[in-house]
């Protein structure tokens, strides 16, 4: 009643009807007394039935990601099994003579096998990974194993026209390709093929060519293999560089300088490792285009960008 209060914890049940929950720390008590020693505004401290959701409301829909607070808000509504789907398990084949974890007098260390695992991870996959040489025979018996027991293979190198590039020969035996070659740059030789019903992505070897193109065209595909119906985040931007391109469409790797504006990080080669380690976003421009500095442009937010512009 009326200058009546009753003292309970966080969490605790209300009688109704209740003004306010005033908090202890803004009292003081005295025996079976207790002064406010400020006002407690009209529903302070009470939740009522119904503020977060409705009953009958839509608390997760299909193509949600059962994020920790998706999961939470599950268990809160005692919801113990839902169908899902199976997360996705991804092969990645590295190929080169070139490339090798300890490598030789005329090798790399090999730097796509972390950096496609990490991309593939981050799309909330499993992964395997496979490192080979420039042999025919062993690609294809290897894509044809991986075809049997993942749901989607990433090759990276091979892709491209040289004497040593058989990916395309090796997939065109097994299996089909749906396209191979994109306009864009870096990743011209991307390859996409389907082999025993699973999807294969063939990257360019160089490291920044397989970076781009498995932002565009690879984390989407694997985004919609899990169920995930959400699509990586883009934005505008304004590109803070004069810039022209030819006959291809380029993605500059850039870092946000300001809010919404962004500059293009070290050598935008397709070998530059420090580009996509430090970008933030990937800007596209389209082909046989003079872009004047400042002009807005659409962007790719990559997964670990601080600053959405």
């Amino acid at each position: 009643s009326k200058g009546e209060a009753l003292r309970v914890f966080t969490g605790a049940p209300l009688l109704e009807p209740t003004y306010a929950v005033a908090y202890q720390e803004d009292t003081t008590g005295d025996g079976d007394s207790v002064t406010l020693l400020q006002a407690a505004p009209q529903g302070q401290g009470v939740r009522s039935a119904g503020s977060d959701f409705a009953q009958g409301e839509v608390i997760l829909k299909e193509g949600d990601v059962l994020s920790a607070g998706a999961l939470a808000l599950l268990a809160s509504q005692a919801v113990l099994e839902i169908e899902a789907f199976a997360t996705p398990k991804v092969a990645v084949v590295v190929s080169g003579n070139e490339v090798s974890p300890t490598p030789s007098e005329y090798q790399i260390y090999d730097s796509n096998t972390p950096m496609l695992r990490a991309q593939v991870e981050s799309a909330r996959c499993e992964c395997d990974c496979k490192s080979i040489g420039d042999d025919f025979d062993m690609l294809r018996d290897v894509l044809l194993e991986c075809a049997g027991i993942f749901d989607a293979i990433v090759v990276s190198g091979g892709a491209s026209v040289g004497d040593y590039d058989f990916l395309a020969r090796a997939v065109d035996e097994i299996g089909e390709i749906v396209f191979h070659g994109v306009s864009i740059k870096p990743g011209k030789p991307f390859l996409f093929a389907i082999i025993e019903g699973k999807p294969l992505f063939g990257l360019p070897g160089n490291p920044a060519s397989a970076f781009v193109t498995f932002e565009l065209f690879v984390r989407p595909a694997l985004m919609r293999l899990g169920g995930n119906s959400r699509l990586p985040k883009t934005t505008l931007v304004r590109l803070d560089t004069d810039f022209t391109t030819k006959k291809r469409e380029e993605w500059l790797r850039c870092r946000f300088i300001d809010d919404g504006v962004v500059e293009p990080v070290a050598a935008q080669g397709s070998f530059g490792l420090r580009s996509i380690a430090e970008a933030e976003a990937l800007v596209r421009v389209p082909a046989e285009t003079r872009h004047i500095r400042g002009e807005i442009r659409a962007a790719l937010l990559m997964q670990h960008a601080i600053k959405a512009g």
